[in-house]
């Protein structure tokens, strides 16, 4: 299993030595062990955003001489969101499941699709209940029977096995759905412009008086 490395980190540092860390790369965090320790760690940026975007917010990290499987909950970059700030890493207990929010994959060409229609992915993730070492890469939906005007809720979705929904997640709610295609309005030429503007003002016109 991919293991993410940190280094140690004095606590104690000021905001300008700390912003000469992360412009080196190296960002300040925080590992909690779920019971009253913390330890303080620099993670380096590279190596963090690649294992998150493989693994998601769960995975395996190292803080001195210690593995754990953690939780990446608290990820804060700065309001442009192009500076990572700090992350806050809370260990999973072995056995105990962890609420993590895993995109919705679509998987094969739908009748809609093929009769002209799209597809919309109203939700882009789903929360779900699961071991750590459970957690999918993704939740595949076989969207190849849908018809144009046809949904997909949270309910009719097969989840991975060991994973269940998190109890915020509302069953009801539209993940999928395939839509009718939209129809185009087309924009009157400019010749037809100017026909209509002469056969406007032919109309508005004001009449003759009569001759005495």
């Amino acid at each position: 299993m991919d293991l993410l490395k940190t280094e140690n980190r004095e606590l104690g540092l000021s905001k300008g030595q700390l912003m000469k860390h992360r412009k080196k790369g190296l960002i300040p965090s925080i590992v909690y062990d779920g019971k009253t320790d913390s330890i303080p760690v620099f993670v380096n940026r590279i190596a963090f955003e690649k294992m998150y975007s493989v693994h998601g917010k769960v995975f395996q990290l190292q803080a001195g001489s210690k593995k754990m499987m953690v939780n990446a909950k608290e990820i804060q970059r700065d309001p442009l969101g192009t500076m990572l700030l700090h992350v806050s890493f809370h260990e999973l207990a072995k056995g105990q499941k962890t609420t993590v929010n895993v995109p919705v994959k679509v998987i094969g060409e739908s009748i809609g699709v093929k009769e002209g229609g799209t597809i919309s992915i109203v939700s882009e993730t789903l929360a779900l209940d699961v071991l750590p070492s459970k957690v999918p890469a993704s939740i595949e939906v076989d969207v190849t029977e849908l018809k144009m005007g046809d949904h997909l809720s949270a309910k009719d979705i097969k989840l991975p096995v060991g994973a269940e929904y998190n109890q915020s997640v509302d069953l009801e709610s539209n993940v999928i759905f395939c839509n009718h295609p939209q129809k185009i309005v087309e924009e009157p030429t400019a010749e037809a412009s100017e026909v209509a503007e002469v056969v406007e003002g032919e109309t508005a016109a004001p009449a003759e008086e009569p001759k005495e």
